[in-house]
């Protein structure tokens, strides 16, 4: 019985990564990965080593593969090297102009 418990959660573990995996490959050669937290709500994107994006298509980036509607907008706040050198930048999500609370990226 405990076996096959085990096998059914590793099998749907397993399953459950393969479809994550996939889902962010189809339609989109920019993008190899993408993760969502619990709420389903987006919380990471790992690009793909053949994207065309570049740094300065970020808006381009955020319509795409957040599928903001007309009237949203993320823009720069911060941005910082770390100790590694890689470049960090935070955007903030505005509605319309208007600032939304804890709409970060």
């Amino acid at each position: 019985m405990i076996k096959s418990t085990k096998a059914k959660t590793l099998a749907l573990s397993v399953f459950s990564f393969i479809s994550v995996a996939s889902f962010a490959q189809e339609g989109d050669k920019n993008v190899k990965q993408k993760v969502s937290d619990e709420k389903g709500n987006l919380s990471m994107i790992t690009f793909s080593e053949k994207s065309t994006y570049k740094p300065s298509d970020s808006k381009e980036i955020f319509k795409n593969q957040f599928g903001l509607k007309e009237g949203s907008d993320f823009q720069k706040i911060k941005t910082e090297t770390d100790d590694l050198g890689f470049t960090n930048e935070k955007f903030q999500l505005f509605h319309q102009g208007i600032k939304v609370e804890f709409a970060t990226y």
